[in-house]
């Protein structure tokens, strides 16, 4: 499919940053830690504008070649995983991420998680925008990340109102103030979300199986409030065999107990880190996401995470 470059700005603003020790520091400042390897680093230079919308984390990034990489290190002394979308307005770059490696052209965009390794090759005198997210921004994640991340996405409705909307902040005379701009990064999320559900259906596999899976994920992560919700639940709401519910989850080599506990034990670790949710108490957390017994939360929690869920909080906030 052809595409078209997206619109840039005629007149650049931002910080103009020379070599690649400023660079990296540029970089990794404006979003999260990365190694950064310019092609020719003595002759290099970038151009860098960010901004904060509500939740989200945007910048415009006009640069010479060079490579970023999301290293397994830098990944581990990260707390909270994000996704980040990538558009590029002008040039090409190349991203990989897991088993998936793409090369994006000039109007194409793509998603990758922060939460695993990844790396990004940028051609010389590349133009595009990123958007730092919630992972959560997307509800499906947890069943269409897999096949999303680092593929070449083509432009929709959705994508392309996304990148129109990042790029509006970034308008010298707008004057919305914190509200604003958090209408704008809700605005943007909710069409990622979109345009990455619509474009789920391109990559993931389309047998009746994997899609009773995603089903039942989708089920799980609608009932995790629910202490009662179990295997059979999952077999009544789906009209199949509770052997069936068994089979399916062996696709993720775990059991359907044992995936329920791991979605709760992961809903409360995010929500414990949640400034918002400073004023709720950490039994109240675990009964709100299924857990009836708060002792035995807290020693799933230090199984699975290696710290109290109080430790957790404390190092978060």
């Amino acid at each position: 499919m052809t595409t078209k470059p997206m619109c840039w700005p005629a007149h650049e603003s931002g910080t103009v940053v020379t070599g690649a020790g400023k660079w990296l520091d540029a970089v990794s400042s404006g979003f999260l830690p990365l190694e950064v390897r310019p092609e020719r680093p003595r002759d290099f230079w970038g151009r860098i504008d960010s901004r904060t919308l509500g939740s989200a984390r945007t910048a415009l990034i006009s640069s010479q070649a060079h490579e970023v990489r999301r290293t397994r290190p830098l990944v581990e002394r990260s707390e909270r995983n994000h996704l980040k979308a990538l558009w590029v307005a002008n040039g090409r770059c190349e991203v990989e991420q897991g088993a998936n490696r793409s090369v994006l052209e000039s109007g194409q965009w793509a998603v990758y998680e922060t939460g695993r390794p990844y790396s990004i090759r940028f051609s010389g005198q590349a133009h595009f925008a990123v958007a730092l997210l919630p992972i959560d921004v997307c509800a499906d994640w947890c069943v269409v990340g897999q096949a999303l991340c680092a593929r070449a996405l083509q432009l929709d409705p959705a994508s392309r109102g996304a990148f129109y909307t990042l790029l509006s902040s970034f308008e010298s005379a707008l004057s919305v103030g914190a509200q604003g701009f958090d209408a704008l990064g809700r605005a943007m999320a909710m069409m990622v979300s979109e345009s990455l559900q619509a474009q789920a259906s391109i990559f993931l596999p389309a047998d009746r199986q994997d899609r009773r899976l995603r089903d039942a994920q989708r089920l799980v992560q609608a009932r995790l409030g629910d202490p009662a919700l179990g295997p059979q639940d999952l077999a009544e709401a789906l009209h199949v065999s509770l052997r069936s519910v068994y089979s399916l989850f062996r696709q993720l080599d775990t059991t359907p107990a044992s995936y329920i506990q791991a979605e709760r034990l992961a809903r409360c670790r995010g929500d414990l880190a949640d400034p918002a949710l400073r004023q709720r108490t950490i039994t109240e957390i675990a009964l709100a996401n299924g857990f009836a017994d708060s002792a035995h939360f807290s020693r799933l929690f230090k199984a699975r995470f290696g710290v109290t869920a109080s430790e957790w909080r404390q190092r978060a906030g």
